[in-house]
């Protein structure tokens, strides 16, 4: 296919999730949608600080490729959002409503067959359907005991149909962390021990990550607003990752000063690395200090809360495309312009990926779902959804195909700026 045709098969959602966001994240989605009572800031913001836990003591770093980038390392961390960003009215459980559009009760009672449930469960879930109001298909209203019990297996089978059904909030976009740090999803939490136990419990996988759906199970056991708050911060948690430049007096500055300043900021990264490459023991430098001035203010943090109709279109298109410039181009909360400068003013790359581009995930229809930007050695900027609890981060290319991945195998494509 041509460059012009490969253009132009793309069509980019409009979705503040960037089209699959919805289906993604909305626990914290819908939970930003409630936050909107803060007064509105000013354009370019300085944005809320998260709350970072690490476990680089413990694990330490890990050696990525090198590559003209230089010698990079890199320690996941979990952070999760400020506080004030838990609004009140979402620490109060609403009641258990599966709903099945479609479906008879002979379907929705093989589904249970499917899951492998205990003779017990598939009665108690079974009594507990009931035709919908309006005749599509059933609804079930189930017994919080019950849901608690389910193994994750089961659990995974009956949430995956649910998720198909967007009026299954929780199901259709559940609280998500990769699977490889599951394990400290909960730690530090500061949760009871027998919370955290039934949490865990509650955990099912779905395509590397482990998925949480039952904060209306848990929310009722926790009897104080600040245990539900910290509940409900610490299920939000985001995997990202901590980068540092390791530096000797052998490095070659005008490499790597070349690489992350792509000619235009190359003489701002110099003198920097200069003085780091001066040292006899050598240096570590947080890449942070080496992007532009935009990705390095928002990195790590949360947009501020606003009442701006704009700030809510904040999310990876807005983020990619406007990775180089010194303030926001607010015209990328509108869809339409964000596809005429990726088609007017960016062209397809074949080859390896370099510090800037912007990477699309396109579904088989040629839809965009996701957008982010390529920093170095597969690590790439992202903002995985518009919502204010929604963070910049750094992650892993594969772990964010992965993390949309919810179909169909997604096309990855490379784009870059003609300027350049």
């Amino acid at each position: 296919m041509a460059n012009s045709e490969r253009t132009n098969s793309i069509r980019l959602t409009s979705w503040g999730w960037c089209g699959l966001g919805v289906v993604l994240l909305l626990p914290w989605g819908v939970v930003a949608w409630s936050l909107r009572s803060a007064p509105p800031t000013e354009p370019v913001k300085a944005s809320q600080p998260a709350i970072v836990r690490s476990a680089v003591m413990e694990s330490g770093f890990t050696r990525l490729p090198d590559g003209p980038w230089g010698h990079l390392r890199s320690s996941r961390i979990e952070i999760e959002p400020p506080e004030d960003y838990i609004p009140l009215p979402e620490i109060q459980p609403d009641p258990l409503r599966w709903t099945f559009p479609g479906y008879s009760a002979a379907a929705v009672r093989e589904l249970w067959r499917s899951a492998s449930l205990t003779a017990a469960q598939e009665q108690a879930l079974s009594a507990a359907t009931s035709p919908a109001a309006d005749g599509s298909g059933c609804v079930v209203m189930p017994n919080r005991n019950v849901v608690a019990e389910l193994t994750p297996a089961a659990r995974s089978v009956i949430y995956t149909v649910l998720a198909k059904f967007p009026a299954n909030a929780t199901q259709f976009a559940p609280f998500r962390l990769r699977a490889d740090v599951g394990k400290d999803w909960f730690r530090d939490s500061g949760l009871p021990p027998d919370i955290i136990t039934l949490a865990t419990s509650m955990l099912y996988p779905r395509n590397g990550n482990l998925l949480f759906s039952d904060d209306d199970v848990v929310l009722p056991r926790l009897k104080s607003s600040a245990d539900r708050i910290r509940f409900l911060k610490t299920l939000s948690r985001k995997s990202t990752l901590l980068v540092q430049l390791v530096i000797d007096p052998q490095t070659d500055v005008n490499a790597i000063a070349h690489y992350w300043g792509q000619g235009r900021r190359s003489k701002d990264l110099k003198p920097l690395l200069q003085s780091l490459v001066r040292r006899p023991e050598g240096a570590v430098l947080d890449i942070v200090h080496l992007l532009p001035p935009l990705p390095r203010a928002l990195l790590y943090s949360y947009p501020q809360l606003s009442q701006n109709p704009q700030d809510e279109a904040h999310d990876c298109h807005w983020t990619a495309l406007n990775f180089f410039n010194e303030q926001p181009d607010e015209r990328f909360t509108d869809i339409e312009y964000v596809k005429k400068v990726l088609t007017e003013s960016y062209y397809p790359v074949a080859s390896e990926p370099t510090f800037g581009d912007v990477i699309v995930f396109v579904q088989p229809d040629g839809v965009a779902v996701h957008s982010c930007v390529y920093l170095a050695a597969g690590i790439v900027f992202t903002k995985n959804g518009a919502a204010f609890s929604v963070p910049w981060l750094l992650g892993n290319l594969e772990t964010v195909e992965g993390f949309y991945s919810i179909g169909p195998p997604l096309e990855i494509r490379c784009y870059r700026a003609k300027d350049r």
